[in-house]
């Protein structure tokens, strides 16, 4: 069932990807959003956590290729600007990082190989406050959509 609901995201994915760049060779998207978000982060307050409330800018770039039968894309998230405040502490915080999916496959066969890349920090200031969430995932489609090679890689810590 996983492998289904995955293949099918994927597949949906690329339609849209396609459906936005119907040019073999378009140039990248790259625009800003503005964005709100909290996010809890264990180390605030004491070592106790809370939630801090973000603002600021999102930069996201896509890169997508078609040659001949083969689809690559890039896909790359950063924040600008992104700081943030503690809801008990006051705290002051700055998001930073890169999140990355690249992804490459057949328009023939349909096998697919992808990977993301999710590096993101909670800086706060002075020390023991700091937040980081590393994670790298990677998978392998075949020509039947079954999974093939998985690996998900995970860790976060407080500094």
């Amino acid at each position: 069932m996983k492998k289904t609901i995955l293949s099918n995201v994927i597949i949906l994915f690329l339609g849209i990807l396609f459906l936005n760049f119907q040019k073999p060779s378009s140039p990248p998207y790259n625009t800003f959003i503005d964005i709100d978000m909290s996010v809890f982060v264990p180390c605030a307050n004491s070592g106790n956590g809370e939630m801090v409330d973000f603002s600021g800018q999102l930069h996201i770039l896509i890169d997508f290729t078609i040659t001949n039968n083969r689809i690559s894309a890039m896909i790359h998230y950063q924040p600008m600007g992104l700081n943030g405040v503690g809801e008990i502490s006051g705290n002051q915080y700055n998001a930073t990082g890169i999140t990355q999916n690249f992804f490459h496959g057949s328009l023939f066969n349909g096998q697919i190989a992808a990977s993301f890349v999710n590096n993101f920090r909670m800086i706060g200031v002075g020390p023991g406050n700091n937040f980081t969430v590393h994670e790298t995932f990677h998978y392998n489609f075949n020509k039947n959509g079954e999974v093939t090679v998985e690996a998900d890689n995970f860790s976060s810590d407080c500094k």
